[in-house]
């Protein structure tokens, strides 16, 4: 009776259709944590509040298509925690202009215990991409 019920049991799991289920969900599985999110967050946007410290209230340029942004103070930090430990390709886009007489500005990048950018940002709007 028992090797009866084995033999039915190893019957259904050697059907063709359910041994194909089982391997497309364990590819499906596998390929899901291949892909790598992407995150676009918009300083100067309504969501950033959890994310930022040190800036001034948020301000749009205007043009085509406005774009919001807020001023940095002197101590002025975008913290994104709980983001796991893996690699981020990142696009920072900033501008170091500031009016006459203040103070030339500082943008360093640090993560996992290293400095990952550190440099004085150019006075218009550019890109800075950094892993």
């Amino acid at each position: 009776m028992a090797s009866y019920l084995l033999m039915k049991l190893l019957y259904r799991l050697l059907n063709p259709g359910i041994f194909a289920g089982v391997l497309l969900t364990t590819l499906v599985v596998v390929l899901a944590y291949q892909v790598r999110p992407t995150y676009a967050i918009g300083i100067g946007a309504p969501t950033d509040t959890s994310i930022v410290r040190g800036f001034n209230t948020p301000e749009v340029l205007p043009g085509d298509v406005p774009q919001p942004f807020r001023w940095t103070t002197a101590d002025s930090y975008v913290t994104l925690r709980d983001v796991g430990r893996q690699d981020f390709n990142i696009i920072l886009t900033v501008s170091g202009f500031r009016p006459e007489g203040q103070e030339t500005p500082h943008l360093a990048v640090d993560a996992g215990g290293g400095t990952l950018l550190d440099i004085v940002p150019a006075p218009r709007l550019t890109n800075y991409s950094f892993k």
